[in-house]
């Protein structure tokens, strides 16, 4: 009786926060300066990709979220990177939809051990999250 009435509660709650409405795409305002970026347009987009496809659906693909970010060279490639990304959804369970961008993503997605090798390879183009 007691898990069916916890049950229902989430159940309430997910539906409550799917209501709210979504958060402006923040990354929109990113300014970037071109001069400073490794790679063209298409390269970021094509890294967003990658990296959506690396953490959507069940399990996190590391390697390739290493992979990417171990390929930024400057801290304007990750705005860039970050920009490309921009604000992303995905249904996950009850119904409960998660939007956020790159940071929110990495940070739900990745244990605490993980982030830390996130770090370390960024903290090389002068970026935490």
């Amino acid at each position: 009786m007691l898990a069916g009435i916890a049950v229902l509660v989430v159940v309430i709650v997910v539906l409550l926060l799917n209501k709210l409405k979504p958060e402006e795409d923040v990354t929109r305002s990113i300014k970037l300066d071109e001069s400073k970026l490794s790679y063209n347009n298409t390269q970021y987009v094509l890294y967003a990709s990658q990296m959506y496809t690396a953490m959507v659906g069940a399990g996190t693909d590391t390697d390739t979220i290493m992979r990417v970010l171990g390929a930024l060279i400057t801290t304007e490639d990750w705005n860039a990177l970050v920009k490309a990304f921009g604000t992303r959804s995905v249904k996950k369970w009850f119904g409960y939809t998660f939007s956020g961008t790159l940071i929110d993503w990495l940070t739900d997605e990745l244990s605490g051990k993980e982030l830390k090798k996130v770090n370390e390879v960024l903290a090389k183009i002068g970026v935490t999250i």
